[in-house]
This record gives structure tokens, C-alpha cells and sequence, in this order.
């Protein structure tokens, strides 16, 4: 009885263990090593129409995608990627430049539609199976852009007689 006690704690602590080391790593899938920053928007962030997302991503999937949810909607625009060097060139591992050849990524979102306040942007690593690899969520402000108007001509009570001269 003590030897199997034994061993069964022992699975226990490493389930427990692998479990620690996984959400420490910020990943959620396991068949493939990824790494994954957001380097806009920044956190906190005020944006009025158009939201710049812009980091990297490095995955053991060289055909690994990249999507962007803001408030759990995916979005609609274009993720273009790119050569990122910085990146590959400092960071070993993932598959190196051979299954990371355009790490970067970089998307305008068009966030006219959203109303003041903060939202929360997500940024996932959707391996070839569609399972998520990595995610790494933000927070930025959408405000809406404030107007203010003057008007300095025709003063109030001037007589005009043949133009009407506005400005402002």
C-alpha cells in the first residue's frame, strides 16, 4: 500500500506541475512550441477610428495563422505579416527562421463602430488543425473624437448687402 500511495502522489505533483508550467507560459495547446507579443496598442491605449494592431508570432507550425477578436468578435481586416529579424535573430528556438520566415504581423481595424470606453483586443495563434497555440489579450480605449466650432464672421448685428462672407 505505501509504494503505490507513493507513486500516485508522485503523478499528482506532476500533473500539478505541467499544469503550473503551462498557464506560466501563457500557452493553451501543447503540440507546438509558440511565442507570442503584442506591440500595439499599446495597454490603455485612447484610439478614435482606426485601431493599429501590430507584433509577432513564432510557432514550431510554420502554417500557423494569426487572428484578432476584440470584445470575442473576430475582425474583419487584413493581417498583413511580415519579415520581423529583431525577432528571429534574438529569440532561439520555435523553428527558428526556417518555419518563421514572416513573424511580424500588422493589421488596421476599423473601430469607428465601437462605443467609448475600454475594449478588450485578442490575439490568437491558430495552428494548421485549428487549435489555438497561443493568445495574449490587451486592453485600449476607443474615444470618440470631441468637435468644437467657432463662428467669427458675419458678426451678430453686422449688415451685409451684396456677399455674405462666412468664416470660421
Amino acid at each position: 500500500r505505501g509504494i503505490k500511495y507513493v507513486k500516485k502522489i508522485n503523478i499528482i505533483v506532476l500533473v500539478l506541475v505541467c499544469i503550473i508550467y503551462c498557464f506560466l507560459n501563457d500557452t493553451l495547446a501543447l503540440s507546438y512550441n509558440s511565442k507570442m507579443w503584442i506591440e500595439d496598442p499599446v495597454v490603455g491605449s485612447e484610439n478614435y477610428e482606426k485601431l493599429k494592431v501590430r507584433g509577432w508570432v513564432l510557432s514550431e507550425d510554420k502554417d500557423s495563422q494569426v487572428m484578432i477578436y476584440i470584445d470575442g468578435k473576430r475582425t474583419e481586416g487584413k493581417i498583413n505579416r511580415s519579415e520581423r529579424n529583431d525577432v528571429t535573430n534574438k529569440i532561439s528556438g520555435y523553428g527558428g527562421k526556417e518555419s518563421n520566415p514572416m513573424p511580424g504581423f500588422e493589421s488596421t481595424v476599423d473601430i469607428s463602430g465601437y462605443k467609448s470606453g475600454t475594449h478588450q483586443l485578442r490575439v490568437d495563434l491558430i495552428s494548421k488543425s485549428g487549435e489555438i497555440l497561443n493568445s495574449k489579450v490587451t486592453s485600449f480605449r476607443v474615444r470618440k473624437a470631441t468637435s468644437k466650432m467657432w463662428v467669427e464672421d458675419p458678426v451678430v448685428g453686422s449688415e451685409n448687402y451684396e456677399k455674405l462672407k462666412v468664416r470660421g
